[in-house]
């Protein structure tokens, strides 16, 4: 696994194009939006571990993994398409792990947002 600090990698280009792109308003509305999504996907991901369901993981862990792109969190979008592709693999054993990351590196990227 690559260390916290990639996992946490933002593009602050990222914000600064949504924000050229609807202002300050829209900007705070995508993060808000985002915010919410980071804790419904998760919730779905860390339920799926738990129930051995790897195909909600693998949707949880695709719909975070747009999310982060759209506001640039780069680490957490790879941490996502991780999820997704071991989920696919419908092996259960990584993506605990990988959910504990995701769980571990989600404070760094909302200050970051902040």
């Amino acid at each position: 696994s690559p260390p916290p600090s990639e996992r946490t990698a933002v593009d602050p280009n990222a914000l600064e194009g949504l924000r050229a792109f609807g202002g300050d308003a829209l900007l705070q509305q995508l993060v808000v939006l985002f915010r919410d999504q980071v804790a419904i996907r998760t919730a779905a991901i860390n339920a799926g571990v738990v129930a051995g369901d790897t195909e909600a993981v693998r949707q949880a862990a695709h719909a975070l993994k747009a999310s982060a792109g759209q506001v640039g969190a780069v680490g957490m979008q790879a941490l996502c398409g991780e999820l997704e592709r071991e989920a696919a693999n419908k092996d259960i054993a990584p993506l605990r792990s990988l959910a504990a990351e995701l769980a571990a590196i989600t404070p760094a990227v909302d200050a970051w947002l902040t």
